[in-house]
């Protein structure tokens, strides 16, 4: 009973970062989508590509106000976490070697985001 036998192994979530959990709750300052993703990768390891390197939807996506409901997440992975933030329409790409997170339109989204431009003739 005095002695304890412990495996010398990583817990999942080290080993697997994106399987690390989690709970939070985001601060006053953080108040767009991108804040709060920001926020949520600061110390997990990860970080999101460039502004510039997302797609269009993404990048309007995350200019939009945090909900209230997201303000309090947890507890999650933080892979479930940055879903949630950023909602059905987005699938995550994982750069492993470079621990980075790119986010994707599901095909299923992609005509609602790439609208057809009718040109009109002018008489």
């Amino acid at each position: 009973g005095r002695y304890l036998t412990v495996a010398n192994i990583a817990t999942q979530g080290q080993a697997d970062l994106l399987q690390q959990t989690f709970q939070l709750r985001f601060p006053a300052s953080v108040r767009t989508i991108s804040d709060a993703l920001h926020y949520l990768l600061r110390f997990s390891g990860y970080s999101l590509v460039s502004f510039e390197q997302l797609p269009l939807p993404a990048q309007n996506l995350l200019q939009q106000p945090l909900p209230a409901v997201d303000r309090n997440l947890g507890p999650l992975t933080l892979e479930q976490g940055v879903l949630t933030l950023v909602g059905q329409p987005f699938g995550l790409v994982v750069d492993p070697a470079h621990r980075l997170l790119f986010l994707r339109i599901k095909s299923i989204y992609q005509p609602i985001f790439n609208p057809v431009v009718i040109s009109t003739v002018v008489k």
